[in-house]
């Protein structure tokens, strides 16, 4: 009886380290698969970032190099071509200011 119970006792912690072992390789794999999607994200935030910055900039530039003039030719431009858009616009930028400078 005592040689049953040895043996059972053998073959049940193979059994168990082989299902850890597999279990510890799903794990991996799983873990792996997420850090490599959690990499893409991060490339594609980083790519996303670095065009902003570029079209910021170049924006930037394209104001100051027209200076006052260019920036009060482009504002009636888009107010002619967008007249709805150019109103809620100034609405909204009216109720912020007010909001925030109003006295409490």
């Amino acid at each position: 009886m005592e040689d049953f119970d040895s043996k059972h006792t053998t073959s049940m912690g193979e059994d168990v380290r082989t299902e850890a072992e597999r279990l510890g390789r799903r794990v991996a794999d799983k873990i792996g698969g997420a850090a490599g999607v959690a990499g893409e994200k991060l490339d594609a935030a980083v790519d996303y970032v670095d065009s902003t910055t570029k079209v910021v900039k170049d924006t930037m530039n394209q104001i100051r190099d027209e200076g006052w003039e260019g920036m009060k030719r482009r504002t009636l431009d888009y107010t002619r071509n967008e007249p709805l858009y150019a109103l809620l616009i100034a609405v909204s930028t009216g109720m912020m200011l007010g909001w925030l400078t109003k006295k409490r």
